[in-house]
């Protein structure tokens, strides 16, 4: 298996819902935001020459993480109660 084709399916894995044919918006955007951390992290010692602080580094990590998990398990449980419920209008008189 080229190191290519392993490199797409982790990343369709890592962003995609359980079917592996949807997008999931919860997941991307958790990725994006430690994306921008990490870069902000090096954006930030290597041109602006702030030292590395540990502390700061992981209370953000860990909100973001934290974030997207509880993000992933709401739309979980939604997704759950929106395929159970059928009747969506009014109630009947």
């Amino acid at each position: 298996m080229s190191q290519m084709n392993l490199f797409s399916r982790i990343t369709k894995d890592l962003s995609t819902e359980s079917d592996g044919v949807s997008f999931d918006i919860v997941k991307i955007m958790m990725i994006a935001g430690c994306l921008v951390l990490f870069f902000g992290v090096i954006y930030a010692m290597v041109v602006k020459g702030a030292p590395f602080s540990p502390t700061e580094f992981s209370i953000g990590l860990t909100t973001i993480l934290a974030g997207g998990s509880a993000g992933i398990r709401i739309k979980e449980t939604t997704d759950q109660q929106n395929i159970t419920t059928t009747n969506v209008g009014p109630p009947s008189p």
